[in-house]
């Protein structure tokens, strides 16, 4: 029996709910890894052995799950589909740098704190900036809205869909740690979709455990603790005090430790190799 995910990260967690049901033979397929490496998937041999196929969508030709769904149907191994776990209401200007960033910061960073460094800003005036509220271009309701309509469109066919979720949750209870990871909260409700569509679709494990059993088994530990982008104060003062981050935490660079927000300014300084 085996169950085959073609996603990201997220899929390292999904794999963790269903080895917690005692389902051991679970295969997690990065996608993106297969991407950055350019080794398109073998299609003759994809499915082997494989019961149930779990993916989050791909487009891009020779990588994407519109080719592998067609050879499922044809295998009629059924399949699940839902949305990459991104949303970017609590961090609406934090995109990727590749380039510009030396190798040991190539990671999330806030395209506002690096526009008003490029634009000569120093460091305390940015983060004056950062804690009067007068970062961000926008409003914060306007990056909510803009970020679940955003999302909305890429989950409308997919079977599992988190905008609502997220919509009714996210001033009350801090969903994401930063962009693209999820906090248990999230993952519990993206477990519960998974767990009745396969309860009632699928029905081919049986002692699949409920996902609020494997939640409350990890207690205060999150799937996804290894990282965090602080929220922007302005974007906090939305929230209620259950919802907010104001923690800056990435233990592969800088160890088990928590920052500030602070700390995470200074970093972008470092990063493109600037003086404080």
């Amino acid at each position: 029996m085996v169950i085959k995910l073609y996603t990201g990260c997220h899929g390292q967690a999904i794999r963790s709910y269903l080895n917690f049901s005692g389902i051991n033979n679970v295969i997690v397929d990065v996608n993106y890894e297969r991407i950055l490496t350019n080794t398109p998937y073998d299609l003759d041999s994809y499915f082997d052995g494989v019961e149930l196929f779990i993916y989050s969508p791909v487009n891009k030709k020779g990588f994407d799950t519109d080719t592998l769904c067609e050879e499922a149907s044809r295998l009629k191994i059924p399949y699940l589909s839902f949305p990459w776990l991104r949303w970017d209401g609590y961090h609406p200007m934090e995109i990727r740098y590749q380039e510009e960033f030396n190798s040991k910061y190539q990671w999330w960073r806030n395209s506002e704190i690096i526009r008003c460094k490029q634009r000569g800003l120093r460091r305390k005036s940015i983060i004056e900036k950062v804690f009067s509220g007068t970062l961000l271009e926008e409003n914060p309701e306007f990056y909510f809205a803009q970020s679940l309509a955003m999302l909305r469109d890429k989950e409308k066919y997919l079977d599992i869909q988190i905008a609502d979720f997220i919509e009714d949750n996210f001033r009350t209870q801090k969903l994401f740690h930063w962009n693209e990871h999820p906090s248990n909260i999230l993952f519990q409700n993206v477990f519960e979709q998974l767990y009745d569509l396969i309860k009632s679709k699928i029905n081919i494990f049986s002692n699949l455990s409920h996902p609020s059993e494997f939640i409350y088994s990890l207690g205060s530990k999150e799937i996804f603790a290894e990282s965090s982008i602080p929220v922007l104060p302005e974007i906090n003062d939305k929230l209620e005090k259950s919802a907010k981050n104001i923690l800056f935490r990435n233990y592969d660079i800088f160890g088990h430790k928590d920052l500030s927000i602070k700390d995470y300014i200074d970093v972008h300084f470092e990063a493109l190799n600037y003086k404080l």
